[in-house]
C-alpha cells in the first residue's frame, strides 16, 4: 500500500532550500498559481507553498488554500515519474476559488511543466 503521509522531509522549509530551488527551477503558470518546479536533488518529491497577506487578508482562507495544495501534493506525488521539488506561489483571486477549482489549477500547471520538461 502506498504511503500518503506528508512528513517534514517532504517539505521545502528553509530559506536556503527555497533559494537553491528558485535558481534551478522552471516555471508553469496559470491565472491563479505560479508553480516553480525542478528535479529534486533528493530521492523524494518536496513541496513549498507561498501565499502572502496581500493575496487575502483572511488567515482562514489562506490556510484553506494551503490545506488543499498539501492534500493535492500528498495524493499526487507518488504518480510523478521522478522526484520533483515544487513551489506553489498563490496569485490574486486564488482564495475565491472552490477547492476543486484550486486542484484544477494545480493540475493545469503541472501538465504545462511536464509538456516542456526535459526528460
Amino acid at each position: 500500500m502506498p504511503k500518503f503521509s506528508f512528513t517534514k522531509s517532504a517539505r521545502l522549509l528553509k530559506s536556503a532550500d527555497y533559494n537553491k530551488h528558485k535558481q534551478r527551477a522552471s516555471h508553469a503558470a496559470t491565472k491563479y498559481i505560479l508553480m516553480l518546479i525542478a528535479k529534486s536533488l533528493r530521492n523524494q518529491s518536496r513541496l513549498g507553498i507561498t501565499i502572502s497577506t496581500k493575496i487575502d487578508k483572511s488567515a482562514v482562507r489562506r490556510n484553506r488554500f494551503k490545506r488543499v495544495v498539501r492534500e493535492w501534493f500528498r495524493t499526487r506525488r507518488l504518480g510523478f515519474e521522478r522526484a520533483l521539488d515544487i513551489s506553489v506561489i498563490a496569485r490574486s483571486g486564488v482564495c475565491e476559488l472552490e477547492n476543486e477549482e484550486i486542484i484544477e489549477e494545480l493540475e493545469k500547471a503541472i501538465k504545462r511543466y511536464l509538456k516542456i520538461a526535459p526528460r
